[in-house]
This record gives structure tokens, sequence and C-alpha cells, in this order.
């Protein structure tokens, strides 16, 4: 059962919101590939800054990349969007038609912005190749430690965040020896070091420190 607001709405009504401004921002219909792009850049994204998921979906490594399963495929079912066959100047397209009806959700101002930029990055990316987008999109860290098939974990976006925040805490503590028991405290268990190699060099130092240090 997922939880819903005072006004009983949950996390369902809020895809659709979603969705619904996304079309009202792209200015016409978007395909399925960009739709799927777009929900996972959100939830990509708000975890890179630090928040929660937008969303909270959950995607597999799908044949074009990132893929909420089974979300786009109930809200066909349901009747709110529904697929159709298009030709275009690249070819036959599978085209999402607007949703519907109208669904809203009392969204922030930064959540609208970031919906609006991502909509419209996703459309000015794909117009005449998916190449530019597919090279963001196989270069974020959930996707790079994936495999096909396998469902992503999207926990490594908001690693890569703590890993930032860890990095100016240490930076702010100047010259003297860092503290790494109280900063690496802070990292999950599950940061893999599949990360840049800046990163990836500091964690290995931070790690190498810690293991000079005496215990207790």
């Amino acid at each position: 059962m997922f939880p819903v607001d005072a006004e009983g709405r949950g996390p369902w009504d809020k895809l659709k919101a979603v969705i619904c401004l996304i079309y009202d921002f792209a200015g016409g219909n978007v395909t399925s590939y960009q739709l799927a792009k777009i929900l996972y850049l959100l939830d990509y994204l708000s975890l890179r800054s630090g928040g929660g998921a937008l969303l909270g979906l959950t995607y597999v490594y799908h044949h074009y990349g990132p893929y909420p399963r089974d979300a786009i495929a109930e809200l066909e079912k349901e009747g709110f969007l529904y697929k159709e066959p298009t030709l275009s100047a690249r070819g036959l397209r599978t085209v999402l038609r607007k949703p519907t009806y109208k669904c809203s959700w009392d969204f922030t101002p930064q959540e609208i912005a970031l919906i609006y930029c991502t909509t419209k990055a996703v459309k000015s990316k794909t117009k005449n190749s998916v190449n530019d987008l597919n090279e963001i999109i196989y270069n974020t860290e959930p996707m790079r430690t994936a495999r096909k098939g396998q469902v992503l974990n999207m926990n490594l976006a908001y690693a890569r965040y703590q890993i930032q925040q860890v990095k100016e805490r240490m930076k702010r503590q100047g010259p003297k020896r860092p503290d790494v028991f109280s900063v690496l405290g802070e990292l999950p268990c599950y940061i893999k070091f599949d990360f840049d190699q800046d990163d990836q060099e500091f964690l290995e130092e931070t790690l190498f420190l810690l293991s000079q240090e005496p215990v207790g």
C-alpha cells in the first residue's frame, strides 16, 4: 500500500502529474524513449543534488538504457497514455500521445524548474539523433555499474553527492590531519570505486589515512 497525502493522492498520482508537465513543456507528443529518459534523469538529478528521488521509480537496464519498470506500461493499460506508431524523417517511431486527462500536484518551484529543464534538454538532444543523450545517460553511475536486464542502483547517484560533501568538509578542515572516521562514517557501504578518477583517488587516499589511524 503506497502512502498517500491529505487529499488521498499517492506516488502514482504524482507520476501522472509529472508526465502532464512533461507534455506541456515538450510542446507536443513524446516518444517512449524520450519519456523513459526524462523520468530517469529526474530521479537521478534530484538524488545527485542531495534530495530524495523526485519519483522513486524502479529502473531496469533495457535495450535502450534505463527504463521505468512497469510504470509506463501500467499507465498505458489504464488508458492514461497510449502508443501510436508515427512515421518521421528518422523512420517509424512509437509516440506516446498526450495524457487523456490532467493531473495536478503541489510541486515546489525547484521541482518545476527541474522538470522543465530536463524535458527541454532531452527533446533538444534527441531532435536529430539520440547519440548525444545516450552518451550522458550511459555515463551516469547507476548505468555504469549495471548490465542489461538488471535493476539500476539509484543509490549511486546520491553517493556522488555524499562524496562531494565529504570532500568539502575535509577541505574546510585545512592542513591538519582530517578526521577520517567522522567523514567516512557518512559514506554508505554500497559505494564501489566506480566514479571519476578524481573521486577514486580521493577515496583511496582517505581509506589509506583511515588504515593508518590506531583504533580506539
